[in-house]
Parts: C-alpha cells; sequence; structure tokens
C-alpha cells in the first residue's frame, strides 16, 4: 500500500483540498478579461492579508525569486544595506545582497534569539544613515523557530527614514502581517506555507515607501523577469486587458491560491492567529511533556513552527526516516550549522490543527523511544489534546 505523507515540515505545508480542486479546471489562458478580473481580485484578497493598500503582484516561482526582485529593485552596486541576521535564512539575504553588489552591514543575534530594536537603532545612529539605502529582515525565522519584533524594527526604520524590506514567507496568513501600518516598504511570501496554497508561486507586496525607494536608484534595476519596474510597466500598460506581467502566469496555481486566500478571509484574520498560536503552544507542550528542550523561548517563539534540541545519542536522519517510514510524517531537520541537531517541525495553514499536531506528537515519541530515548509514551499527547482542549 502506497500512503501519502503527511507534511509536518515548515513548508511547502499541506495544500487544502478546496485549493487542489480550484485547479482542476480546463486550461485558461493567462490573459483576456476573464483571467485578468482572476488575477485583480486574487490581489486585491492578498492586499487584505498583507495589511496593505500598496500593490500585490504574484510571481510564477518561489518565494527565493520574490526575495530576489526585491533585492534587485534597491540594492545597487557597491551601496550599503542593513541586514539583521538571527538565522539561515537572514544569512541567505547577505548572498543575494552581495550577488547584486551590495555592501551588507550586519546587526546580528544568536540562533534561537530574536533581532533586538535596540542594536538595529543604535547601529543606525552612529552610520552615515544616508548612505544606507535600506534594511532587511526575516520576521518568521523558520531555521530557528523565531518570530522577529517587526512592528517594532519597522518604528526604527521609520524614524530613521531607511526602506525596510520584510521575508514574511512562513508568517503570512499565519501571524499578524501589516506592511503599510508597521511602515514596511517591501514584503515578500510564498504560496505553500501558512496560506495552504499549492507549491510555489512568489508574491509581493510593494507599498508607497517601496516605490520611492526604487525611484531612488542611481542606476537601472538590472535583468528583466525580477525586475520591478518592468512589472510595474507592464501593470500599467498591459493590465487593461487582463496581462499585467511581463511573461506567462501559472493559471492553475493561481486559482489554487485565489481559493486558499479565500479561505483564509472566510476564516477571519484574527481567528486563524489564535488557531495558529494555540497549535504552537499545543506542540511546544507536548516537546517539553517528552523531556525535549526548545530551541526558542516561547516570547519570542514562532506561531508557525517550533524548534526543539535533539537528545544527545539521537540519530537525525534515522530518526527523521522512522518517522516517514512508519507514520508517513515528514519532519524537518536543521539548516547550517544546526543541521543534525535540531527538529523544525511545522504547524502552518492545514496543519495547525489537533488532527495534525497530536499524530506528529505521537509519533515523534515513537521514533524517539526506537532510538532508545527513555519516554512515556503518550505524554507529549496528553499534554498537547490539555491545551487544544482548553482552547
Amino acid at each position: 500500500m502506497v500512503h501519502r505523507k503527511i507534511l509536518m515540515i515548515p513548508g511547502p505545508s499541506e495544500t487544502h483540498p478546496e485549493a487542489i480542486a480550484a485547479m482542476a479546471k480546463p486550461t485558461l489562458a493567462h490573459y483576456g478579461a476573464e483571467w485578468g478580473e482572476i488575477y485583480r481580485e486574487t490581489c486585491e484578497n492578498l492586499k487584505k492579508v498583507f495589511k496593505t493598500d500598496g500593490d500585490v503582484l504574484i510571481l510564477s516561482g518561489s518565494g527565493t525569486a520574490a526575495m530576489e526582485m526585491c533585492v534587485a529593485a534597491v540594492v545597487e552596486p557597491g551601496c550599503r544595506v542593513l541586514n539583521l541576521v538571527n538565522g539561515f535564512f537572514g544569512e541567505r539575504f547577505n548572498e543575494v545582497i552581495i550577488s547584486h553588489g551590495g555592501q551588507p552591514v550586519m546587526v546580528s543575534a544568536d540562533y534561537g534569539q530574536a533581532i533586538d530594536p535596540s542594536p538595529v537603532r543604535e547601529r543606525l545612529s552612529k552610520e552615515e544613515v544616508q548612505e544606507i539605502k535600506a534594511m532587511f529582515m526575516v520576521y518568521n525565522e523558520t531555521s530557528t523557530g523565531v518570530l522577529n519584533p517587526l512592528k517594532e524594527i519597522g518604528m526604527v526604520a521609520a524614524e530613521f527614514g531607511v526602506p525596510l524590506i520584510v521575508d514574511v514567507v512562513s508568517a503570512l496568513g499565519g501571524v499578524e502581517v501589516e506592511v503599510d501600518a508597521w511602515n514596511v516598504a517591501m514584503a515578500f511570501a510564498s504560496s505553500p506555507k501558512c496560506l495552504a496554497a499549492p507549491p510555489v508561486l512568489g508574491i509581493v507586496a510593494v507599498g508607497e515607501r517601496g516605490w520611492k525607494a526604487v525611484e531612488a536608484r542611481k542606476s537601472p534595476i538590472q535583468g528583466f523577469y525580477l525586475n520591478l519596474n518592468v512589472w510595474k510597466r507592464y501593470m500599467r500598460e498591459w493590465g487593461g486587458w487582463g496581462h499585467p506581467y511581463p511573461a506567462s502566469a501559472s493559471t492553475p496555481l493561481i486559482l489554487g491560491l485565489r481559493k486558499a486566500v479565500e479561505l483564509v478571509l472566510a476564516e477571519g484574520l484574527e481567528n486563524r492567529f489564535k488557531r495558529h498560536r494555540v497549535a504552537a503552544e499545543a506542540t511546544r507542550r507536548g516537546v517539553e511533556a517528552m523531556g525535549l528542550k526548545l530551541l526558542a523561548s516561547r516570547d519570542v517563539a514562532s506561531p508557525t513552527m517550533t524548534a526543539f534540541w535533539l537528545p544527545e545519542n539521537v540519530n537525525d536522519a534515522t530518526f527523521r526516516r522512522t518517522v516517514e517510514d512508519r507514520y508517513h510524517i515528514l519532519l524537518g531537520g536543521g539548516l547550517g550549522k544546526l543541521s543534525g541537531k535540531i527538529i523544525r517541525m511545522g504547524h502552518m495553514g492545514l496543519t495547525a490543527n489537533p488532527e495534525y499536531v497530536v499524530p506528529t506528537l505521537a509519533a515523534i515519541e515513537a521514533g524517539l523511544r526506537k532510538q532508545g530515548f527513555k519516554i512515556k509514551l503518550g505524554a507529549g499527547v496528553e499534554a498537547a489534546q490539555e491545551v487544544f482542549q482548553k482552547a
């Protein structure tokens, strides 16, 4: 018997069945009045999730493509930018910035710790601020399970007049995001995370601050497809006949995304955020009841994923293979310097529910016990169920 694997990783997450069903239609052309209205409606609904009155565009590409579009839009050869780093994906920002000729100035925190706004303010106070062209940060750092204080850092960015570009890939649809109110110039996300949409589309939100940062460039943006100015031109010149982008679009994936975002809004953003917080707390209570240690403290822990340390003498690859082979559940391992040391469990979108969290905790218990870790079977499950029942 072939069993379907359940995705309890930090992405891609489980796709909502209604989003899958929405893709099962005859192929639509990626232009024309009918399609143009579908695309426009999808973008308008995404604006409600981003909490922005600015522009939203949908890339037929990954979240990394969306990241590169935002970096390319503001980074010029030789320019200095501030990069806030406390995990693997913050370090990836460094790589992309350098690849576009930028010079990142880093404000860092240890893995498992959140970025503190105070050192950010202090660094900007000491720098020639006019030379800092932009600031980059990851809101929800999935390499460690840390949620950074975006609202507070946005206030610092506004104080110094520095455009803030934010990775909200694993936050959008599961954690509060307010692009306009929090002084975010650009934010980018990806479809198959908390939105529970099919893989993989990149999503970019550009507010007034973002377009001003693009206009302030001294040199043209390099490239074509990931060039925001090219997209802006096509939005203006071709949007009227339903082709507001410079290349073909993946119509089935966008149909799936449209349905997924409709479901997000139908549930209600506050209800959805609460559901993710409850699932996160249930997961952490369960993990601790097994005698395991969390990587991030609760005051900075992500509502959409949990990272915990593997016990000594438990092999990462063997443990995750046991959980996958016996229980058909996929868990994430550590990235970078945490490789082989931690387990990363997603609870985002569909999986932020007891019917996913509880069986996963049971599988973790069994997998650890098989490797000789002393654990009382059912301890983690019981602790998690108590949280869900109270909620």
